[in-house]
């Protein structure tokens, strides 16, 4: 004989589908399509998926973070090494500017309507600034004047000598 089950409010039917799991699937078949059933096995499957690519795409950030660490240790490097180059050639640059300087000498004194005697080295200037009164030139022209790049000896159309003192830039 079989028991006959009377459902009168939501609650009885509640009960009953707890009471009878079989029930409840069969009635989740009928009301639900084949995609909404599928649902949640197929989120999870896609859930896994993504957390795989991205498990994968932190590896190759890291991977990146780490090669963009020694990219920037290399660049700091390669930039010392620019900046020294660039300190190198200017003073090669100086240098050379020097050099052009004191073998055009000649044509600087003639710029300042004077001829070319000689030019000065080193212990020469000290010298020379010994030998005259500079009481009346401050200090710090005198220095100035000493440290030039380069210090000719110099004379007028009547022969009267100057000193000039060149800055080469």
């Amino acid at each position: 004989m079989t028991a006959t089950t009377t459902i009168d409010t939501l609650e009885d039917l509640a009960r009953v589908l707890d009471d009878h799991p079989d029930w409840l699937e069969a009635l989740r078949l009928r009301l639900l399509t084949r995609e909404l059933i599928e649902m949640p096995q197929r989120l999870a499957e896609f859930a896994a998926a993504t957390n795989e690519r991205l498990e994968k795409l932190e590896g190759r950030f890291d991977k990146l973070e780490g090669r963009v660490g020694d990219l920037e240790t290399g660049f700091t490097g390669l930039r010392a090494e620019v900046k020294r180059m660039g300190d190198d050639v200017g003073n090669l640059k100086g240098a050379h500017a020097k050099s052009v300087a004191v073998s055009e000498a000649h044509v600087i004194a003639e710029s300042v309507g004077l001829s070319l005697t000689r030019l000065l080295a080193g212990q020469e200037t000290s010298d020379l600034a010994r030998s005259h009164n500079i009481s009346d030139i401050p200090r710090n022209e005198m220095l100035s004047f000493r440290r030039a790049d380069i210090i000719m000896e110099a004379a007028d159309p009547d022969g009267a000598l100057s000193y000039v003192a060149v800055e080469v830039s």
